[in-house]
């Protein structure tokens, strides 16, 4: 189901679309499916909001139930933020840090941010600026490797597929 909001007083070309079919799912507290380890708590940054719906009885329209369920932008208007930071793996999350860091391939820490906008009837692409953290050889520390700036859309492509591009 899809839904219309718009705040009162605001021009309808500022309308947000919003669904009740969400592209992701989660699983254990993680996004399923995507190679970077993105947990619950960035519902938020992909624009996933608890939204207050009303919803009318069909044999009785007058009567409206309010009811609370999770939707997503359509487009998604994400909001990765600074200080945000991903791993590969489920180990950098659930044990001791010494063990996770022989398990972990890199790690994504965003820098800056901008985030995306819905203007003008339209979406406005936001960025990030994100440093690449790979374990140093002796697999004691993480070491910067290079930085990145994408779009907020390929930095979501990132968090799917763990495609970091070429150095």
């Amino acid at each position: 189901m899809s839904i219309f909001l718009t705040k009162k007083g605001e021009p309808r070309k500022n309308r947000v679309d919003r669904s009740t079919k969400l592209s992701v799912t989660f699983s254990e507290g993680y996004v399923e499916g995507w190679t970077i380890r993105v947990l619950e708590a960035f519902k938020e940054a992909l624009d996933i909001r608890l939204t207050e719906l009303i919803r009318s009885d069909p044999e009785n329209p007058k009567s409206k139930q309010t009811i609370l369920a999770w939707t997503e932008g359509l487009p998604p208007c994400y909001a990765f933020g600074p200080g945000d930071i991903f791993y590969d793996t489920r180990a950098a999350y659930e044990l001791p840090w010494g063990e996770a860091l022989s398990r972990l391939g890199f790690a994504i820490q965003i820098q800056e941010a901008s985030p995306d906008d819905f203007g003008e009837g339209r979406k406005q692409p936001g960025w990030v600026r994100a440093n690449i953290y790979r374990p140093d050889r002796s697999g004691g520390a993480l070491r910067f490797e290079r930085e990145i700036l994408v779009s907020q859309d390929e930095f979501v492509n990132i968090l799917k597929t763990g495609d970091l591009g070429k150095p």
